[in-house]
């Protein structure tokens, strides 16, 4: 159960990451999510080989998180040209 939780929030959390930074903010990303995953399964009382897993889980969805992230950003409604609301682009044109 405990490793399934953590790969979803290392999915969310690469996805988050990828929709606003660049791709170094991955290096400090993968280094607290290998510590709260080794803390967090140790303290399940899984074995070795289960943390290692565990451990590989979670970076490789923390990277996919971040790569379909940075896909979403390419497509955000400012680029596709999608009026927005915050740059008054609903505003019926008048004539001066």
């Amino acid at each position: 159960m405990v490793f399934f939780l953590l790969l979803a929030v290392s999915t969310a959390a690469g996805m988050a990451l990828g929709l606003r930074y660049n791709v170094l903010v991955l290096v400090p990303a993968i280094a607290v999510s290998v510590t709260i995953g080794i803390f967090s399964l140790a303290d399940a009382h899984t074995g070795r080989w289960a943390i290692i897993v565990g451990i590989i889980g979670v970076l490789t969805t923390l990277q996919v998180g971040y790569v379909v992230g940075t896909l979403l950003r390419g497509y955000s409604p400012e680029k596709l040209g999608v009026p927005s609301p915050r740059r008054n682009d609903w505003a019926v044109p008048t004539k001066s």
